[in-house]
């Protein structure tokens, strides 16, 4: 089950990527958006390191999120960056 939607949109410079985070109302109380926020901010911080410069990417939080391993988001999100892309050769850090 996707824990989240990604989505990629290439910039014209070469600064380091921003990444932004959205958790709608499909999760019925801020204290629910906010978990969910924090577990997909967890997932990026820990490879950031490995994510190319110049992107926006935009991490959209499904339900699923709230309640699946650590690791199986961060696995979802590895192979999203790596699809698009987006994820630079490397370890976890």
């Amino acid at each position: 089950m996707a824990t989240f939607t990604l989505y990629a949109y290439l910039r014209e410079d070469d600064q380091p990527s921003r990444v932004g985070i959205v958790a709608g109302r499909q999760f019925e109380s801020p204290v629910r958006r906010h978990r969910a926020k924090r577990r997909l901010r967890a997932a990026c911080h820990a490879l950031w390191s490995r994510i190319a410069p110049g992107y926006d990417l935009v991490l959209v939080a499904h339900k699923p999120v709230l309640h699946a391993p650590f690791e199986q988001i961060q696995h979802q999100l590895i192979e999203a960056l790596t699809q698009l892309g987006v994820l630079k050769e490397g370890g976890v850090s």
